[in-house]
């Protein structure tokens, strides 16, 4: 089940502000980015509905109230991306980088010359957790 659709729109504001760093106008960003974001968001927006629809197999009255209402979220969340976030790109114009975000915390917890692992940083304090094999 997922955690939460927020990043289902930032597929096409992603695609947006990519199209206008290339220099195109801003209509033309926003058709670029629902040409190809738009497909992304759809597809994933229906995968995820048919997954929590698919709840239902279980039969348990409570869970059934969870897959109705998380999916009316996902596909309220995948609608308004496809028609009410373009408008909304409109408005903004190339406006849409005017304000930064402030950064949470440092750009990289990485050392200088250091490289990413992919170990888990929770596998370090407790190795043998990390490594055991179940038996």
């Amino acid at each position: 089940m997922p955690a939460r659709p927020v990043p289902i729109p930032l597929f096409v504001v992603i695609r947006y502000r990519d199209g206008l760093a290339r220099g195109a106008g801003p209509e033309e960003a926003t058709v670029a980015a629902l040409t190809t974001a738009g497909k992304s968001v759809l597809f994933a927006g229906t995968t995820i509905v048919i997954a929590l629809l698919g709840l239902f197999v279980m039969q348990v009255q409570f869970i059934d109230a969870i897959a109705v209402a998380a999916s009316l979220a996902v596909f309220t969340t995948m609608v308004a991306s496809i028609t009410l976030l373009p408008a909304l790109l409109g408005f903004t114009d190339r406006n849409i980088d005017r304000f930064k975000v402030p950064a949470r915390g440092p750009r990289s917890r990485l050392l200088p010359g250091s490289e990413p692992s992919s170990t888990p940083s929770w596998s370090c304090c407790r190795p043998t957790a990390a490594y055991a094999s179940p038996e």
